[in-house]
């Protein structure tokens, strides 16, 4: 029988090894590019298992007034990104001081799911493996478990050198730097997501991709919410409201396959706000409801006598073109993806700081951003009061530039992204509420959003001319026109020429796709509007780019796949 893959054998075989430093200088070797150092297994073992992201299920029937209105747009992507950035508490509480890291500092980086990958295929039987079988989804439950408690099988890592190492996080600095520094993190529903979809993922590595337009015909499976469920005799729970669109239909079901999960004489129902009593579907046990309405929909679930524990799995289906054909389906909403730009806080080394004024986009945007963002108009050196800052274990020190987020609670996903200003109350911060400007260090970031291709905003200003003028006038200087492209770029992630005209959502459409950023601009033929306007009905790896660049997951799967069904 084979063993486990080593890390080296992994990324040697799918082709991800990293570049060294050439320079003996320390400020040649800390260039002013990212660096990515991912979260280590001892560390995980702090953190515990990733915390859920709590989704706003009502924002696909929101999807129209966001459209139109950038105010909503802005609103509902600020409390986006109080959600994310969330103090949490750990598995284990530092003994040094009070510390808690912001929830998304708590998700999965590219090589925790290669590492959670490889755990799970190396665990499935021959036969499963023979025919590329989908991990069980309380397989995965119990692969999260593993991987947060894997340090406690390794022979150098005793818990004396546990305790010790939890012991010298003696500082705020120190605590947010067990999350390492990698570049992606991915939520835990849409870590789940990606591993379940691996056969997909490996056949359209063999196959190619569809398609930018596909006439098929295919019902889409889109997660909507996993839960566990844990009641005593009798007791009931519902959650919602889910909210069914046109073609589609709620499905609800109780997965009790877990060694441990129990519901003998379970219930499950799906009802509308004023109707509980008169359930839609009704199911028994495991079975599955099935509910179609136009008003939000319920799911209330009821125990036996002897009580309930089992996992709540709903989701939505559509009849439509495939979208996302190299995935099991469409993310699930509780799926958020997040890219982060860290820069060198050592060495002397300072940060470019940019005007994202009015006047500075106009002047930018009128030779179509050629000249791109550039390296900014000042340097300045915040410290660990005015930027989020971490000191990783080996003593190098980060701070955090800028921050893509991704949510899947919108059919095209809602992008939002931060960047850090030394001017943070002006134009993009003018509106930031005040809950999170009293969060320390995150009163000193921007924020632009888009939800789709095109403005829908007929008001130029977003509606802030009166309340944020500032924020109006930079609107307005991106502004192209109702049904026009819409826009959204961070000084920090969107480098290179033309790119400060991008809005996120046209680039990401084509992820799994073999294009690439500098084949997108200028190519007006293929990519018009520097790559911002929707050219395809479907998504092969819905938006990510994770599998077939960055973090290159679909080789890393590959590999692991290659390895264990070699003769």
């Amino acid at each position: 029988m084979k063993g486990l893959l080593t890390r080296a054998t992994l990324l040697g075989l799918a082709g991800l090894t990293a570049s060294a430093c050439v320079s003996r200088d320390p400020r040649e070797q800390c260039a002013i590019a990212s660096r990515t150092q991912a979260l280590q297994a001892q560390d995980r073992n702090i953190v515990g298992a990733g915390g859920a992201y709590e989704a706003d299920t009502s924002l696909q029937a929101r999807r129209e007034e966001l459209y139109r209105s950038q105010a909503a747009r802005r609103q509902v992507a600020w409390q986006t990104v109080a959600k994310v950035l969330a103090p949490v508490g750990t598995a284990q509480e530092p003994t040094a001081i009070d510390a808690e890291l912001p929830l998304w500092r708590t998700w999965y980086g590219g090589d925790e799911v290669q590492r959670l990958f490889q755990e799970l295929y190396a665990g499935l039987p021959a036969e499963a493996r023979a025919t590329h079988a989908r991990f069980a989804q309380a397989d995965i439950d119990d692969a999260f478990g593993w991987n947060a408690h894997e340090v406690e099988e390794l022979d150098n890592w005793p818990q004396e050198r546990r305790d010790a190492y939890l012991a010298a996080l003696d500082s705020q600095e120190k605590w947010d730097g067990i999350a390492g520094i990698g570049r992606a993190s991915f939520s835990p529903d849409a870590t789940r997501h990606l591993l379940r979809s691996y056969p997909e993922v490996l056949e359209c590595m063999r196959t190619g991709v569809p398609a930018a337009v596909e006439a098929g015909q295919g019902a889409a499976t889109q997660q909507a919410l996993r839960e566990p469920i844990v009641l005593s005799s009798c007791e009931a729970q519902s959650v919602g409201p889910f909210f069914v669109t046109q073609g589609q239909e709620l499905h609800a079901a109780l997965d009790m396959t877990g060694g441990a999960l129990r519901g003998d004489g379970a219930a499950l129902r799906i009802y509308t706000r004023d109707a509980q009593d008169q359930p839609i579907c009704a199911a028994q046990g495991s079975e599955t409801c099935t509910a179609s309405a136009d008003e939000a929909l319920f799911v209330r679930v009821e125990a036996g006598p002897d009580g309930l524990e089992a996992a709540l799995q709903v989701d939505y289906k559509t009849a439509e073109p495939a979208w996302a054909a190299c995935l099991e389906s469409a993310f699930p909403q509780t799926a958020v993806i997040i890219k982060a730009d860290w820069r060198r806080a050592q060495f002397g080394f300072e940060l470019p700081s940019y005007d994202t004024s009015a006047a500075a986009l106009s002047e930018a945007l009128a030779h179509d951003g050629e000249m791109g963002w550039g390296q900014g108009q000042r340097q300045s050196d915040p410290g660990p009061d005015d930027i989020y800052t971490v000191t990783l274990p080996n003593g190098q020190r980060y701070r955090l530039a800028a921050l893509h987020i991704m949510t899947k609670e919108l059919e095209h996903w809602q992008w939002i992204t931060l960047w850090w200003s030394d001017a943070p109350d002006s134009d993009f911060g003018e509106d930031r509420p005040q809950a999170l400007a009293d969060r320390g260090v995150w009163r000193n970031y921007k924020m632009c959003t888009v939800t789709d291709f095109s403005e829908g905003d007929r008001d130029a200003s977003g509606g802030f001319a009166q309340n944020a003028p500032t924020l109006a006038a930079a609107l307005e200087a991106v502004h192209g026109g109702v049904g026009a492209p819409s826009w959204c770029s961070n000084p920090y992630l969107e480098q290179g020429a033309h790119n400060m005209g991008s809005n996120c959502i046209g680039c990401h459409q084509h992820g799994g796709v073999d294009v690439r950023a500098e084949e997108i601009i200028g190519d007006e033929d293929n990519f018009p509007d520097q790559g911002r306007s929707l050219l395809r009905n479907n998504f092969p790896h819905d938006y990510t780019w994770a599998l077939s660049d960055g973090d290159k997951l679909g080789l890393a799967f590959k590999a692991v796949v290659d390895y264990f069904d070699a003769p």
